[in-house]
């Protein structure tokens, strides 16, 4: 969600160096998979965060897609720790991520955004939902 936290440019730019140091800090502790899943959240967000030209953000889109895939094939039983950090990927955290450009200062980048997320760019198929099918019986 979008709060007033989400907003702040300096919260999120704290959060990300935080979370940056906890994975380079934590290098024996972190599975090699996860370290290098959670790195490449780190630079998206990064890049996402500070980067204002379309062919930059444009550079980050496969990740981006990669990492909502992951997030799609987590098993459904990884449950958050109390902390809310999981060494898997959530919906939580992409939700962030595609939020970002979602709510860009820049125009562009947020109908480049909007577009890549309705095209199924980003990792996320777009389906129609299911429509209910009344039969009449006869």
């Amino acid at each position: 969600h979008f709060d007033t936290a989400s907003k702040d440019p300096i919260l999120r730019r704290r959060g990300l160096y935080l979370l940056r140091q906890l994975l380079s800090n934590n290098n024996d502790d972190i599975p090699q998979s996860s370290l290098l899943l959670w790195m490449k959240y780190v630079l998206c967000f990064e890049t996402l965060e500070m980067e204002f030209e379309p062919h930059l953000i444009d550079q980050v889109w496969d990740t981006v897609a990669e990492l909502c895939i992951n997030a799609t094939t987590v098993d459904a039983t990884v449950d958050e720790n109390d902390d809310g950090f999981s060494l898997s990927m959530s919906w939580k955290w992409i939700s962030a991520l595609l939020g970002r450009i979602l709510v860009s200062d820049t125009p562009v980048l947020r109908k480049l955004g909007l577009y890549r997320f309705l095209n199924g760019e980003a990792g996320i198929q777009m389906t129609a939902p299911i429509s209910k099918q009344t039969s009449t019986s006869t």
